[in-house]
């Protein structure tokens, strides 16, 4: 057999080498170019898997959390359509503008079942609100203290929702009362009408004209008999000194810079005043004595109390100073 023979090559001329053997040469080149994209693209593929197995465990973590969310939305939504359905029946029972003789034909028949004078009965013009509209309805009625507290309790179960706004009490005559109320109620403008809504059977109000049941009647709130203990009357315009040596009760233990008037009882009989000491209300009438610097009340008004401070000369019974300890006024 003969031998191959290969010609004799020149490393440093490699274009002087067969055709064959140059593209032979190519092929380890070619081979590594391969390998080494290979591993870029392994590289960058393994980036990828990283970054999506990062981005699942979040998606996780957010559809559990999305899936909480959803299970208290549930009970909100629940929520939501009970209370729309009870927002719908109170609307219901808003007086409306039709429904203001009716309102007025059932506060007078009660005022009657109750044993009270009606004076007046006037709706005031509705007030615009944000969502609602304000309805006021003033009320001035004469009777029984007694009579009058079943009257406001009655309020409540009118067929309409109204509210008790403000009411101010004054003596008439012979232990009666005069009350002025204001009652409030309201008016949604989008509410359906609610004129059909039937008046409940289990009220009555008077409807066949029978009156309640008769209170016991006690002392009016304005009777002198409730303004305890009893003080003289006096008369005089120079009241007499306090006797010396006598116990001190509350009133005065204090001096008067920490009394505040805050109310008066004028009634027919002898007139009261409410005085706030700290946290605590005392009934104050015509000669008590207030304060360390023993002032006598001379006078009671409706605005503002006189008090007489007598002199600190020994036996001496007279005036000293005149002071005045005015009503507390409310501030805005």
């Amino acid at each position: 057999m003969m031998a191959l023979r290969l010609p004799s090559l020149a490393l440093k001329e490699p274009m002087q080498w067969p055709v064959w053997l140059r593209h032979l040469a190519l092929v380890p080149v070619f081979g590594l170019t391969l390998l080494l994209l290979w591993f870029v693209w392994l590289q960058a593929l393994s980036q990828g898997i990283a970054l999506a197995q990062q981005s699942h465990g979040q998606l996780q973590t957010t559809l559990r959390e999305r899936r909480a969310q959803l299970g208290v939305m549930a009970e909100l939504k629940a929520q939501l359509a009970q209370t729309q359905s009870r927002l719908s029946e109170l609307e219901l029972r808003l007086p409306g503008a039709s429904n203001m003789n009716q309102v007025m034909s059932s506060l007078s028949r009660s005022a009657k079942a109750w044993r009270l004078q009606l004076a007046m009965i006037k709706p005031q013009a509705p007030t615009a609100g944000v969502l609602y509209e304000e309805q006021r309805l003033t009320l001035q009625l004469t009777g029984r203290f007694e009579d009058l507290g079943g009257f406001a309790r009655e309020l409540s179960a009118l067929p309409w929702r109204w509210a008790l706004h403000s009411f101010s009490l004054v003596p008439f005559q012979n232990d009666l009362l005069r009350m002025d109320m204001v009652l409030i109620s309201l008016r949604s403008p989008h509410a359906k009408n609610p004129s059909a809504l039937p008046e409940p059977s289990a009220l009555q109000y008077a409807v066949n004209e029978r009156l309640r049941p008769a209170i016991a009647p006690g002392l009016a709130p304005f009777n002198s008999e409730r303004l305890w203990p009893p003080a003289p009357l006096l008369a005089a315009n120079v009241l007499a000194r306090p006797a010396p040596g006598r116990a001190r009760a509350p009133l005065q233990s204090e001096p008067l810079a920490n009394m505040t008037l805050v109310g008066s009882l004028l009634g027919q009989g002898q007139a009261a005043a409410l005085v706030r000491v700290k946290d605590r209300i005392y009934l104050v009438r015509v000669g008590d004595v207030l304060g360390l610097e023993e002032a006598q009340v001379a006078e009671i008004s409706a605005s503002r109390l006189m008090l007489y401070e007598h002199s600190s000369v020994p036996g001496a019974n007279k005036v000293a100073q005149t002071r005045f300890m005015n009503l507390l006024e409310k501030t805005p």
